[in-house]
């Protein structure tokens, strides 16, 4: 929540206030009905203040894709490793549609498994090794 949200939500609590203290100050009997409404308004009010800040403190939810610029800091590689490893097909990665400078897509679920396992081992050539 931003603060502007939070100092909007707090003046207009602090205005409703102020009219319940006016109506309890007239002392009219009609005006006991408008102060219970006020004062569950009020409460109400309160009550969603109070939710929107602790929601506020949560942390964003991690993403579903990472680019590689973010799955080597996960990671704790260079960006140009992470980059390779999709060139060379050791990370199960797409294509980024439309992400000039930054091609390559990385699961996170992928990003957990390279972590605990490293990424897979390099392929060899064809014809490597052989005459």
């Amino acid at each position: 929540m931003t603060d502007d949200a939070a100092t909007a939500m707090t003046a207009a609590l602090a205005r409703i206030d102020g009219r319940l203290a006016a109506l309890e100050a007239r002392g009219e009997n009609d005006t006991a009905d408008a102060v219970a409404k006020m004062a569950d308004a009020l409460a109400k009010i309160d009550a969603t203040l109070a939710a929107l800040q602790t929601r506020g403190d949560a942390p964003p939810p991690e993403p579903d894709w990472y680019t590689v610029g973010q799955a080597a800091a996960k990671l704790g590689k260079s960006a140009y490793t992470v980059r390779e490893w999709c060139r060379q097909c050791r990370v199960p990665c797409r294509r980024a549609a439309n992400r000039k400078g930054k091609p390559f897509l990385i699961r996170r679920a992928d990003i957990d498994q390279i972590a605990t396992e490293g990424p897979a081992p390099l392929r060899a050539a064809r014809g490597a090794g052989t005459r």
